[in-house]
């Protein structure tokens, strides 16, 4: 019996074009990303409270008070988006480190046990402490930084899928 192997290579390569371009837009213009990102969530926000409270209105409903919450803060967000952002750095550079830290328990972990742990598997949590670190010392600082950072691994993750895709296509 012969085995086959097909590929949906359109519904991947439409990803990956959409992740070019975003990837291009984070690394050329990344403040005009997060500002445009907080905006997008502002008004996501300010729709789920909004639509389930006309709703609770015309059906002569009590209003819900997780809509009239997001209501608020999604005006909030609109208004205040820089007081929002910090805190949502910090938590991120946060993560950051204890990623790094959950890293190296696991090689620690894995050298205790008699496994071997090749000197460059700790290049990657070093970049992640460091870079959690500074991203809680300089949160402003670093989110140009870091959403570059992020735009271009958005486009390696694109050129990737594309080529890998071409390549089984073969």
């Amino acid at each position: 019996m012969k085995k086959t192997f097909s590929v949906n290579t359109s519904s991947p390569i439409v990803t990956a074009v959409i992740a070019i371009l975003l990837g291009l837009l984070m690394v050329i213009a990344p403040h005009f990303v997060v500002n445009s990102f907080l905006v997008i969530v502002g008004w996501f926000l300010v729709l789920m409270g909004v639509i389930p409270i006309i709703y609770s209105i015309a059906r002569k409903y009590p209003v819900s008070f997780v809509s009239v919450i997001y209501l608020i803060g999604g005006i909030l967000l609109l208004i205040f988006k820089s007081w929002f952002l910090t805190p949502l750095i910090w938590i991120f550079g946060i993560i950051l480190i204890l990623a790094a830290i959950q890293q190296l328990n696991f090689y620690s972990s894995a050298k205790k046990n008699g496994y071997h742990v090749a000197g460059y598997s700790y290049i990657y949590p070093a970049i992640l402490l460091f870079t959690g670190i500074i991203t809680i010392i300089n949160p402003f600082g670093s989110l140009d930084v870091l959403v570059i950072f992020a735009g271009i691994a958005l486009l390696f993750y694109a050129v990737s899928t594309i080529v890998n895709r071409i390549m089984m296509k073969k």
